[in-house]
């Protein structure tokens, strides 16, 4: 959002933006597909996953005049469905393997990762995929998610050792975040002197009543487009389901939360990032 309120700004600075557009963002103009399952497939196939990547980011790295260029996508790592099997972007060092021969031979900069806690991230994942997917009811995934393979520590080495930035941000989620001195810390040739932070927030929400009455149409055989999710949304935005759809019972998410504090001291004692919280 907040290089959708700037990128003119960021442009006529000689800075190439590209960001996706997801969510109702602005100015969106990147569709980053990074698709590991080409490992999968032989080296051709990565080969050619490559090239297809590097022609996606060809308009803002291979721009005439531009020396700079920021990429932003919060799908690079990976998909929430994982989570649901009870592991944590466990396609990291594929991802990341695509995207450093993809860039070749631009030089990779700094790099800014965002960390949320584990109990907020896995409900509002699983809330996210309810919108499209058939899933089964959140209880029988919990346990699962409590007991998750990897975690935050285990991505920023992955990122360290097989992207290689020239520098990794490692900043914890918060909305009283400063995301104007983020983005001068991540591109320090930016003047970001009159530039703006956003002053909403545009993911939508669904509530509980809608994503029931989404899972009910998916697992009654319905295939649910974007378009008939968000209807869905709309016609169901009042009133209050008699259970959570997707809640940690607390015994749950206090483990959640002691692993994310405890992974949150890792980081703080990891020499090799730099380290923000709010």
């Amino acid at each position: 959002m907040m290089l959708g309120e700037n990128s003119a700004a960021i442009l006529a600075q000689g800075v190439r933006v590209g960001f996706a557009g997801r969510g109702d963002i602005p100015n969106g103009n990147l569709d980053l597909r990074v698709r590991h399952q080409a490992f999968a497939k032989g080296k051709a196939r990565v080969k050619q996953h490559i090239a297809e990547i590097r022609a996606e980011l060809a308009p803002f790295v291979k721009a005439e005049g531009s020396k700079h260029a920021i990429i932003s996508d919060e799908n690079i790592l990976g998909g929430m469905a994982p989570f649901e099997l009870g592991a944590f972007y466990p396609d990291v060092p594929f991802r990341m393997e695509i995207m450093r021969k993809a860039l070749f031979p631009n030089a990779i900069g700094n790099v800014l990762l965002m960390v949320r806690p584990y109990d907020t991230l896995f409900e509002s994942a699983f809330r996210k995929r309810a919108e499209r997917f058939a899933l089964p009811a959140f209880p029988e995934v919990a346990p699962v998610q409590t007991r998750i393979e990897g975690g935050w520590p285990k991505v920023v080495d992955q990122i360290l050792n097989t992207l290689k930035p020239k520098r990794l941000f490692v900043v914890t989620y918060g909305r009283d975040r400063d995301d104007l001195a983020l983005l001068k810390q991540l591109c320090p040739a930016l003047d970001v002197t009159g530039m703006k932070r956003p002053e909403t927030w545009v993911n939508s929400s669904f509530t509980d009543n809608a994503l029931f009455e989404c899972q009910r149409q998916i697992h009654a055989g319905e295939e649910l487009t974007q378009e008939a999710s968000w209807a869905i949304r709309d016609a169901f935005a009042e009133g209050q389901a008699e259970q959570p759809f997707a809640k940690f019972a607390p015994k749950q998410a206090a483990m959640l939360k002691d692993r994310y504090q405890a992974d949150l001291a890792t980081l703080r004692n990891h020499a090799g990032i730099t380290f923000l919280e709010f």
